[in-house]
């Protein structure tokens, strides 16, 4: 299964109730590679997710009520397994 921002969008983004999201493109013309971000803003908590062109992921969460990092994870492309539970650890963080 490809995650990408396409997946994001599509199965993950439906669930998220009550928060503002943001998305931005970044390309490295010269290495051939792009970066999607996506930034979920909440009363309580913020996340910042990126996805890079080589299939890898990056999650950030921050509690803003309680100014402290909640969930910090980075994942490789061929760990499939290790980004279901992130995603669905986040999921749980953002009820």
């Amino acid at each position: 299964m490809n995650f990408n921002l396409e997946w994001f969008k599509n199965e993950f983004e439906p669930r998220l109730i009550g928060y503002d999201l943001s998305y931005q493109h970044y390309n490295d013309d010269d290495e051939m590679e792009f970066v999607d971000k996506v930034d979920i803003n909440g009363e309580k908590i913020g996340c910042e997710i990126m996805f890079y062109s080589d299939g890898s992921i990056y999650i950030f969460s921050y509690n803003y009520l309680e100014e402290k990092e909640i969930f910090n994870t980075s994942i490789d492309s061929n760990q499939e397994v290790d980004v279901k539970a992130a995603f669905e650890e986040l999921e749980r963080l953002l009820k």
